[in-house]
């Protein structure tokens, strides 16, 4: 997977509650990523306010998911980096993987652990959709 080296802040389709960076991907929106590692309070907070503002959840959905303490044992606090291509077929022009990848302005790869080259720190929270 060849990555590149971004300013997270400069990526589109962000917005912002709390001082956190925020957007909703996968085919659904089921995932919701944060630019950082902010507290779990703030994190929980800002996603409320994303999934309430930006995603037209009731109130009353929003606090089904559980209180504060419960939604931040539900976050994951991972690496992320921009790639270009898929990592499996060595950015073949056949790959329709990579053709989808080189269609959007970014495509994160999220997945990481530990820091990684050209990477930045996310907050990850899967939504049960």
């Amino acid at each position: 997977m060849t990555t590149r080296t971004i300013d997270p802040q400069t990526l589109h389709g962000f917005v912002e509650y709390r001082g956190v960076r925020l957007t909703a991907m996968g085919d659904d929106g089921d995932v919701l990523l944060a630019i950082g590692h902010p507290a779990d309070q703030t994190a929980v907070k800002a996603m409320r306010t994303f999934l309430i503002a930006d995603c037209g959840w009731a109130r009353g959905d929003v606090a089904d998911l559980g209180t504060i303490a419960e939604v931040a044992q539900l976050l994951y606090r991972r690496w992320a980096a921009v790639v270009t291509d898929c990592g499996e077929c060595g950015g073949g022009e056949g790959c329709a993987m990579c053709a989808t990848i080189r269609s959007h302005d970014w495509w994160l790869d999220y997945s990481a652990t530990e820091p990684v080259e050209g990477g930045f720190p996310v907050t990850i929270l899967y939504l049960d959709c």
